[in-house]
């Protein structure tokens, strides 16, 4: 059995104009939200094996937010540059290919993060607000073992305002 975690980086700042998107960093909001968002986390799931991101500062501030909020060592993150602004085929090769351990986190962008989010569970999601997870199971051994069609058992999907009621 394997558990995938796609995490939505944290809220950005859009106030630097002439700044790159790729070093946009996260707000006060964005900054506010880790500490909360890794309580959660930690009173309810193991912590990660392997976190792959996004190299983007606001991607890469929000891995390392919540690693080092969780205790973690932040020299655990994979930075993969495939992941910036991935569409969901990217983001699943990512995983297929760069999956260690059983517990994998994924950093990355909309839209590709809730794409794939919704097309891993057998429901309908809502798109992944910013700080925000969605953590499902895989049955499988081995993360190779994954197909692009995969379908997940959800087991959360969380945001900063709290889980979020499927209905279910």
């Amino acid at each position: 059995m394997k558990t995938l975690t796609l995490i939505r980086h944290g809220k950005s700042d859009w106030n630097e104009p002439g700044l790159p998107d790729f070093d946009r960093t996260l707000n006060a909001r964005g900054r506010r939200d880790l500490p909360a968002m890794a309580a959660r986390w930690s009173a309810r799931h193991p912590m990660p094996d392997q976190v792959l991101s996004s190299p983007a500062v606001r991607a890469a501030t929000t891995a390392r937010g919540l690693l080092l909020q969780l205790g973690l060592p932040a020299d655990q993150i994979d930075y993969q540059a495939a992941l910036y602004l991935a569409p969901p085929q990217t983001i699943w090769s990512m995983i297929h290919h760069h999956g260690r351990g059983d517990d994998l986190w994924v950093v990355g962008h909309n839209e590709g993060i809730s794409e794939l989010a919704a097309a891993l569970v057998p429901i309908e999601l809502p798109p992944l607000p910013t700080c925000s997870w969605m953590r499902c199971a895989l049955d499988v051994t081995d993360w190779p073992e994954t197909l692009p069609h995969a379908q997940c058992r959800l087991i959360e999907l969380a945001t900063p305002k709290g889980l979020v009621d499927l209905g279910g």
